[in-house]
């Protein structure tokens, strides 16, 4: 049985976007952990979008950024490199610019999260 994401749930995976995005952002950290860090945004601000539905996957799962895509009306090409992400996390980074594109998506990600997509109180 899948859990229900709560809004404190919500915040949490918010809050933790939040850090990811703040080491995305350490110059001084390699550009791999800059990048899985990045992806790390991406992940957890889909998943505040995509709210109670994103309890019924095992993570990390492409499907997140499909869902997120749908619900926020952007194609489904627009999330495409994260979602390939997922499936090369363990592999070296092919292009030094992935961890450009996460970023931007991440930032992309946060901007269309908004404050307004956590409720203050009660589930989701």
């Amino acid at each position: 049985m899948a859990r229900k994401m709560t809004i404190k749930g919500m915040q949490a995976w918010r809050e933790l976007g939040d850090i990811h995005l703040q080491d995305a952002r350490q110059p001084e950290l390699s550009r791999r952990s800059r990048t899985d860090a990045a992806f790390d945004v991406c992940y957890m601000y889909a998943r505040c979008i995509v709210g109670e539905k994103s309890e019924l996957y095992d993570h990390p799962d492409a499907s997140i950024f499909v869902l997120a895509a749908t619900q926020l009306g952007w194609m489904d090409s627009v999330l495409r490199p994260a979602r390939q992400h997922v499936h090369e996390r363990d592999e070296p980074l092919r292009v030094a610019s992935q961890y450009d594109v996460l970023l931007t998506l991440a930032l992309r990600l946060m901007g269309a999260l908004g404050a307004d997509r956590i409720p203050a109180e009660g589930p989701l």
